[in-house]
């Protein structure tokens, strides 16, 4: 998660700290303001109503008028027109349809033309699945009228698809029986057909039918087929053709009925409700039409902004204020820009204030909804335990201060004295003994020391305080009352016990819980090195317990030594054959085939290409910083000698690594481990005396070039590591040193 935040950092930069600080006022203001808004009225729907309150003004209710003009639009009924064109057109489909059942009648038929159609992908599959083909000759053509009724629809679909889009649509929405029937009819009948349904289309599509008659229309005519002498398939023909013929011949005219619902909705008169007029009755049942008109004078919102609103939203505007100051005050010199350490500093401070304050407010509704001093269950100690690691004793002093002055906003408007007091002096006191606590007490008593403490101390000062307010401790409120304190410090230790890891991960690319992931030798990137530079591979595992047992003894960060040393080599993958580690023995150096410079760049390459490769699998950027720190600006002493030999006056800089120079303890000991492992190799007795030349040579070279200036070591601490390293390698080569007395 931490690489996550640094990458959103990146993106906004320096707008990223004021952004932070912005949305921290907007949440803190957002979740504060309903309480220290001024309450006034407290109406709620099928509830008596404490007082009576009258229109202070003549005011419109929109919502009736809506309402009334609504209806006078729903009254006004459409107008319909008349249109005798949908008469010729559907007569002139009618002809159309029995004009092309005709042509089809015509036709001359083989087994090639039917293979043909079935194999035509736009007839519907349901008719080209059910043929059922005749026995005949491929290319023996028949007369329509001698195909099978599978065959012949076969041929309608067919022909019909050449169709235009009307005739089309037509034939496809009648039923296949009806097709079916059709096409077995001879001339006579089929023309008794045509005839009928062109009679009945022409008397009831002269006259006016509107949507709501269409269906008493198409009754009629049923029921006169039925009664009538003709054949039960031409019964159902017939009753077919009016169905998808018999269609509204009114239509509305959306012009005109629009400028009636229009003139309609023009004549409503606006409804007022009266200056004077009483909304609700003192007494009475707020019902649903009280409670819109009270909310529409604004009686059920918190009318106006007291001195208090004002000032809550001042202090938290204040307050993002003084932080961003401390941002450059104490964390930057006037020049520099925020870092992005200052950016992950930030970010803690804003995700616990944001966070306590919500477990505050979520308390608090919980006091409000009954369950009676909910708000002392806040473990407002944990902001001193998780700030004072990230942003140290005088910014976590601030942020408790802001909070408390917050707290007392937000309390101020409880019913009782007890439910403002108590909970700001239980957070005063619990944020103070947490301080102290941090103060003075070792990290590995820390939460020990806390739970011990913090009993005491809240038992000594809020017992006398209950009694001061008149709270018997035997009651059940008292009871109550003393274990919320005594949960709220259990809660605290809890809490901190199991979400300190997940809260160190999030911010710091130092975390335990990051770096033991990383040191699983199952990596990605450790089987990549132990692949492709075996060497290397070993290489590193080495330097990484000589690097860890030296940061070990000075007091410093052997987890990380550990880890970074495992990844500071990931470069010479690229080219792992040109780094000697990875050589197989008796195979040439590649080294040969090459000139001092281009040897040079690629020794000095493996450090830019392990930033990349790093960055790449989203390292945290502490390995990142070894990784480029590792060798300083030292020289690739072999090849500049070679390339000075043919040109003296050689650019030295052309065989310096980039750098930066070691920033911290931990990445200059990796870089002294790093050259005593390699260089240990080229000894030829591994005694006392040959070690300890070798570790002093290196150490005191790594000083000429002033490569340790950054990184903060002490020379005592440089002896202390020294010793270490020195028995770190005779322990690699089972050599026993003995020292003197």
């Amino acid at each position: 998660m931490n690489r996550q935040l640094q990458n959103i950092q990146m993106k906004l930069r320096q707008a990223y700290v004021p952004l932070l600080l912005f949305l921290m006022a907007v949440v803190l203001i957002s979740l504060g303001y309903s309480k220290v808004q001024p309450k006034q009225y407290d109406f709620k729907l099928n509830q008596v109503s404490p007082t009576t309150i009258r229109a202070p003004r003549t005011l419109e209710d929109v919502e009736i008028t809506k309402l009334n003009q609504q209806r006078a639009k729903d009254n006004v009924k459409s107008v319909y027109v008349f249109q005798p064109d949908i008469r010729e057109n559907q007569l002139t489909i009618l002809e159309q349809y029995f004009g092309f059942l005709r042509q089809i009648r015509k036709e001359m038929v083989s087994t090639e033309d039917l293979n043909a159609l079935l194999a035509d992908t736009k007839l519907p599959k349901e008719i080209t699945s059910q043929v059922t083909m005749s026995k005949r000759k491929a290319n023996q053509k028949v007369l329509f009228g001698q195909l099978n009724d599978s065959e012949r629809l076969l041929v309608y679909h067919g022909r019909l698809s050449q169709m235009g889009n009307t005739l089309q649509a037509f034939g496809n929405t009648l039923t296949d029986k009806t097709i079916a029937y059709l096409l077995r009819l001879n001339e006579t009948e089929l023309t008794t057909i045509q005839t009928e349904v062109t009679s009945k289309l022409s008397d009831h599509l002269n006259q006016e039918i509107s949507d709501e008659n269409v269906t008493f229309v198409l009754e009629q005519l049923d029921n006169a087929v039925l009664i009538s002498n003709y054949e039960y398939d031409t019964k159902q023909v017939l009753i077919d053709f009016y169905h998808q013929l018999i269609v509204p011949t009114s239509l509305i005219d959306q012009k005109q009925t629009d400028q009636l619902k229009t003139e309609a909705v023009n004549k409503v008169q606006p409804t007022y409700i009266l200056q004077g007029q009483v909304i609700v009755q003192e007494g009475h049942v707020v019902d649903q039409t009280n409670l819109r008109q009270l909310t529409l004078f604004g009686f059920t919102k918190q009318r106006g902004h007291s001195i208090i609103t004002y000032a809550f939203i001042a202090l938290v505007i204040g307050h993002s204020l003084v932080v961003f100051y401390y941002c450059h005050r104490d964390w930057a010199s006037p020049k520099e820009k925020i870092s992005n350490q200052i950016k992950m500093k930030v970010t803690a401070y804003v995700v616990v204030f944001i966070l306590m304050f919500v477990g505050f407010r979520a308390l608090l509704f919980l006091q409000e909804t009954g369950t009676s001093y909910a708000s002392l269950l806040l473990p407002i100690a944990l902001m001193p335990f998780m700030l004072v690691p990230k942003i140290k004793l005088r910014l976590t002093l601030i942020s408790l201060t802001f909070f408390n002055l917050m707290a007392l906003f937000l309390l101020n408007g409880m019913d009782k004295l007890t439910d403002t007091m108590l909970p700001s002096i239980l957070y005063f006191l619990s944020s103070l003994i947490a301080l102290i606590v941090m103060r003075h007490s070792p990290k590995e008593h820390l939460q020990k020391e806390y739970l011990i403490h913090s009993l005491i101390w809240h038992l000594i000062f809020v017992v006398p305080f209950l009694v001061a307010l008149n709270i018997n401790l035997v009651t059940a409120e008292g009871f109550r009352i003393v274990i919320f304190i005594v949960s709220n410090v259990i809660f605290t230790h809890l809490i901190y016990l199991l979400f300190n890891p997940y809260w160190e991960q999030l911010l710091s690319d130092r975390a335990p819980m990051t770096l033991n992931q990383l040191a699983n030798l199952n990596h990605p990137l450790l089987k990549l090195i132990i692949e492709k530079a075996p060497g290397t591979y070993h290489h590193s595992i080495l330097v990484a317990n000589l690097a860890a047992n030296a940061v070990e003894q000075i007091g410093g960060d052997s987890l990380l030594t550990r880890v970074a040393s495992y990844y500071h080599d990931v470069g010479k993958t690229v080219h792992p054959l040109f780094f000697v580690e990875n050589l197989p023995s008796g195979v040439e150096s590649p080294h040969r085939m090459v000139d001092p410079y281009e040897s040079a760049n690629i020794i000095i390459g493996h450090v830019t290409l392990g930033q990349q490769i790093l960055n790449e699998h989203n390292m945290p950027q502490s390995i990142i910083d070894i990784c480029m720190q590792h060798h300083g600006t030292t020289l690739v002493q072999y090849f500049y000698t070679k390339a000075k030999e043919d040109n003296p006056d050689v650019d030295r800089e052309l065989f310096q690594y980039p750098g930066p120079k070691p920033q911290t303890k931990e990445a200059a000991i990796i870089m002294i481990a790093d050259s005593i492992e390699a260089a240990s190799r080229t000894l030829k007795d591994y005694n006392q005396e040959s070690i300890e030349q070798l570790v002093n040579k290196i150490i005191d070279s790594k000083m000429e070039e002033n490569q340790f200036e950054m990184a903060n070591l002490t020379v005592h601490e440089l002896q202390i590591a020294k010793k270490s390293l020195i028995k770190g390698v005779a322990s690699m080569y089972h050599t026993r040193i003995e020292y003197p007395e």
